[in-house]
């Protein structure tokens, strides 16, 4: 199983007719890209991934589940539909007084999270053993371009975390007790930039590893 952690300082509000004039929010946009990405087959699902957003300015995980999606189509409006519908029910009344995972749609769940006090609570909290995050910066410890056949082995145990904003004070500071953390891996993409891209080519190592050695776990 193969999971995605983006982390998002805040999402932009907009509704349904914000979507049907094509006035999607930039942020939005990337994030179904993203969505598309980790999941989006020609003709099918992947089963096997799981794609959660940490919303930090409202303590908030979305969760997608590839095992149990529904009516996630390859198209921004679908997408971007059903993410709507699960931020709002984090706005009701009812969500607050609840614990764990709340269903939203099939296979969308989203979970409000403890106020954590400093990045490495949070990331403790995550089941992971090996969590992997990415930077173009020079001092990253290894190139994921020059994985070793061991390491691909291993790509569809590890959670991939990506930060939407690195320029962003919240996840400066994110970013850097991220490189402290003794779990956690940082790689570098130095010729791919765009979140979305970086997934399509994990996805792509992950693949091109089980087809070379005949790999029967569902995709």
């Amino acid at each position: 199983m193969t999971e995605f952690l983006l982390i998002a300082e805040k999402i932009s509000k907009y509704n349904k007719e914000d979507i049907d004039q094509g006035r999607t929010p930039l942020d939005v946009y990337k994030i179904c890209s993203c969505l598309r990405n980790v999941f989006c087959l020609s003709y099918n699902i992947r089963k096997g991934n799981i794609f959660y957003i940490y919303i930090m300015n409202k303590d908030l995980m979305v969760k997608f589940d590839g095992k149990k999606l529904k009516y996630l189509g390859p198209d921004e409006r679908s997408q971007s539909l059903l993410l709507i519908k699960a931020l709002n029910i984090s706005h009701q009344r009812e969500y607050n007084n609840q614990d764990g995972w709340i269903k939203s749609t099939p296979g969308i769940f989203i979970k409000k999270l403890p106020h954590y006090k400093n990045p490495e609570d949070f990331y403790n909290s995550l089941p992971n053993e090996i969590l992997i995050t990415f930077s173009n910066k020079n001092n990253s410890i290894f190139d994921i371009m020059e994985i070793s056949p061991n390491i691909l082995k291993q790509l569809e145990d590890w959670l991939f975390i990506f930060n939407s904003d690195i320029n962003s004070n919240a996840n400066g500071i994110l970013s850097y007790r991220l490189s402290q953390n003794k779990n956690i891996l940082n790689f570098k993409l130095p010729t791919i930039e765009a979140i979305e891209d970086k997934i399509l080519y994990i996805n792509f190592q992950i693949d091109r590893f089980k087809e070379e050695n005949n790999d029967p776990k569902e995709r």
